[in-house]
Parts: C-alpha cells; structure tokens; sequence
C-alpha cells in the first residue's frame, strides 16, 4: 500500500499543466456541466449541458430538419436543461443577425431563454416539466439571408480547423459515416488523397507527392482537393494551402520520472491491457477555476485481453498529458506516445479524480507503463533498456499476482 501511495504523489508531482490566459466563460470546466460528444458527418461535437431532475439518455440530429432531439429520463419533476450549442453545429440565423429557435418539449412548443452567446456557442436554458421525455431545438430560418445567393442554414458543418466545440473525424470514420469522397474533411495543414482502389487518406503536401509518384494515388482519380496542390489544382481560397505557410506553436512541458521497476507496475495497475490503437483524440483544453490549462489526449484501445483478468469492456480510454488545439501543439516529454493501429501493452492506473487526469484511466509511470508490440513477441518501450519479450512481462504479472 505504502508503494500504491507514493507511487501517486510522484505521478503528482511529475504532472505538468500548461498556463494559459483564463477564459470569461469555459463551460467545459465548469464542475455543473458535464459533456455529450456526437459525431455528424465529418466532425465529432461537444456539447456541455447541465440538468436538473433528470439526466440526458440521447442527443441526436436532424439535419435535413434542421432540428436537434433530446431525449432524457421521464421527469420526477420540473426541470431545467442548460445547453451550450455549438453554432457550427445548430444555429438559427437571419442574414448576419442572429434568430430564436423554435424548443418543443414532447411535442409542445415552451419559452426559453438564451443566457449568453459568443462567436462559438450559444447557451439556452430550457425548462421542462413532470413526465418530460424529449425536447427538440428547431432552427427557426432554414434559409439565411445574406447579399450573397440563399444558403442553408448550417448543420453539422465546420472546417478543418479545431475548437473546443469540434474535431475533425478521421478519413476511415468519415467514410463509417457515410460521408463521400468528395466531402471528405481533412485536418489543417493535410490534403484528402484518394486511388483507384478505393483507399483513401488525409496526408501532407510532402508526403502526397511522394505517394503519387509511387503510384499509390493517381492524380487523375482526385476528386474535390480542398488543400494543397500536390496534383497542380489549388486550394480554395482562404485556406492554407501548404503546411510550411504556417506552423503550430509547440509548447513544451518536461519533468524527470523516477525508475519505476516493472513489478511496481504491475503491483499498482489495476489492469494490464493488451489491444490495439483505435483512436486519438484530443480532449478540448480543459481549465481549473483560476484558468490554469491542461491539455489531454484519450487514446481508445480495442482490448484483446487483460492480463489481469478484471476489465471485461471490448475498449478502454486511458488520458495522456499533452495534446493539440488549431493553432498550438502541447507536448509532455514524460508522456508516450500513441499511433492508430498500433497493437500494444499498457499498465492502466485506475481513475484519480483529483489528478490532472480528472476521473479517467492513465498510463501507469506514464512512458514507462506502455509497450510496443512487435511481430516477433517482443514489447518495445521507449526506454530501450526496459524492452523485453512479451512473454517475460506476462511472467512478472502472473508472479507478482501469485504472490498477493
């Protein structure tokens, strides 16, 4: 236990939050709010929200409608939603002013109030009463008017850059997403290449041409560029259209770790995890109360097996430190590093709610807890000293377990 707690401290102290300047209002902070990510089209979005008497089971969109369906727990009593509406994802506008919604409560329409909005969001509060079991948010102008031609009001539509409120999907859950070629969304800086075999990636200006003179893409079977000029069309005006034009700011944060012996490790991780990457995502910058910034990342595991013999989900998210906004790259040189599709073995720290992890899963001794798996049965770390065969670290896993 002794070792359990220092063990803690350490991971405490080791920890290294980024300051940045504190924002007027940051709901994803605020302790009242919790947060509803939903993937339309290319992006995933995030929604804070706060309820009272009652909990929110499903958010999903109605784009064609315009429309956004709540569906919550029937109400004991009346309540109130408190919802922050991303405008790149619903918005209700007129020309350049902005529009009410229309909010129907099972049905039936009700006032609510809007109680602030910026550029990015717009907050209303919504009453519902005993019974409750869905509101829906309509735009109320399906068209906007503007000096230029009649356009659809927004759904779901934001660009490459990232916010707070939205992150580009990756090509390969665009396409789960029914999303086209030619729709294809890729991050800042990267260009949509496609071949005739129906692979497709988001890559740099650099490494588009190489692939193109390797023969994996044919210039000829591009559809719709949007960055770059890596075939001779040009980007659409007004976005980036090569990666050198501009670089992200690297802010860098570093600590020194103590040696964590792999029997520690394994005596204080909760689960030893074997799987594969399946996803990166980085977290919107998240600030305490006197706006101190940590920037996170969630890797998403598929679980082939834990040697531990307790998690039982088909995928588990541990957080790292470190991580990456539209215009800045946040990096922890104690963190390790993750790539989609890499088979790996981590020690998983169980949840320290008041750690800079906040009540998720970490990497226990941070870069020392995660492997690399190898085809020849081997678990790479990024110490090279503390790589080893797989089959020896499931030995020191079942020893230590013996011994308990």
């Amino acid at each position: 236990m002794k070792y359990f707690v220092l063990f803690l401290i350490l991971i405490g102290l080791a920890g290294t939050v980024f300051a940045l300047e504190p924002k007027t209002t940051d709901y994803f902070s605020n302790l009242d709010f919790e947060i509803y990510s939903i993937n339309e089209q290319s992006h995933t979005f995030f929604i804070p929200y706060s309820i009272t008497n009652s909990k929110i089971n499903d958010i999903t969109m109605d784009c064609p409608s315009r429309a956004m369906v709540i569906d919550i727990d029937p109400a004991k009593e009346t309540g109130t939603l408190t919802i922050v509406l991303p405008r790149t994802l619903l918005d209700s506008r007129y020309g350049s002013n902005d529009d009410s919604f229309i909010i129907l409560v099972d049905g039936q329409e009700i006032e609510y109030s809007e109680i602030e909005k910026n550029a990015e969001a717009r907050v209303l509060n919504i009453p519902f009463f005993e019974n409750s079991s869905q509101i829906e948010i309509i735009v109320t102008t399906l068209i906007s008017q503007s000096d230029d031609p009649l356009k659809i009001a927004p759904c779901g539509e934001a660009g490459s850059d990232e916010s707070s409120f939205h992150k580009v999907l990756s090509p390969l859950k665009q396409y789960q997403n029914g999303v086209s070629q030619k729709d294809l969304v890729c991050q800042q800086y990267l260009a949509a290449l496609f071949n005739i075999h129906g692979k497709f990636g988001c890559v740099t200006y650099d490494n588009g041409q190489e692939l193109v003179k390797r023969g994996w893409a044919n210039c000829e079977d591009q559809i719709g560029f949007r960055r770059g000029d890596i075939c001779g069309i040009r980007s659409s005006p007004g976005i980036m259209e090569s990666p050198e034009t501009e670089q992200k700011e690297i802010v860098r944060s570093g600590s020194s770790m103590p040696d964590y012996p792999l029997d520690f490790l394994a005596q204080v991780s909760p689960f030893a995890i074997k799987g594969t990457v399946d996803d990166v995502v980085f977290l919107p910058l998240h600030y305490d109360e006197v706006g101190i910034g940590n920037a996170l990342t969630a890797i998403v595991i598929n679980v082939e097996k834990d040697f531990n013999e307790k998690y039982t989900n088909d995928t588990i998210t541990v957080v790292i430190q470190g991580g990456e906004t539209d215009t800045t790259k946040y990096v922890s040189d104690s963190s390790p590093e993750f790539a989609i599709g890499e088979k790996v073995f981590v020690f998983v720290a169980d949840k320290e709610p008041e750690s800079i992890f906040g009540d998720n899963y970490y990497v226990a001794g941070l870069e020392q807890g995660k492997f690399n798996l190898d085809e020849e049965g081997m678990a790479i770390n990024k110490d090279p000293n503390r790589s080893l065969t797989l089959e020896s670290l499931i030995g020191i896993i079942n020893r230590i377990h013996s011994d308990e």
